[in-house]
């Protein structure tokens, strides 16, 4: 083969492989944009996650303390109250003997 020959097929090479390479560009530029797009929303749910942990943290639990406390009072006066109606049970029972 002649030197311009050889010099026109390794040209021809050339462009044939810049338009591929051109194309895988192009294609990893659309991946890389999903990801981006995807980084967004991962940083959007973090962001809200951090939101709801200080809400759980700060406002839920509080509310949970306040409603076991609520409930062992309940507990407490229900076991008063029950101590009283066997109480007056026992004095009922007597009169009634």
């Amino acid at each position: 083969m002649s030197e311009d020959k050889v010099l026109n097929l390794l040209e021809k090479m050339y462009i044939e492989f810049n338009g591929k390479f051109e194309k895988i560009d192009q294609r990893f530029e659309k991946i890389d944009q999903r990801f981006e797009k995807i980084d967004q929303r991962f940083d959007g749910l973090e962001h809200r996650i951090e939101k709801l942990e200080l809400k759980v943290e700060n406002d839920i639990s509080k509310k949970i303390e306040v409603l076991f406390d609520g409930q062992k009072q309940m507990f407490a006066q229900l076991n008063r109250i029950e101590e009283k109606v066997d109480q007056h049970d026992e004095i009922i029972i007597k009169r009634i003997k």
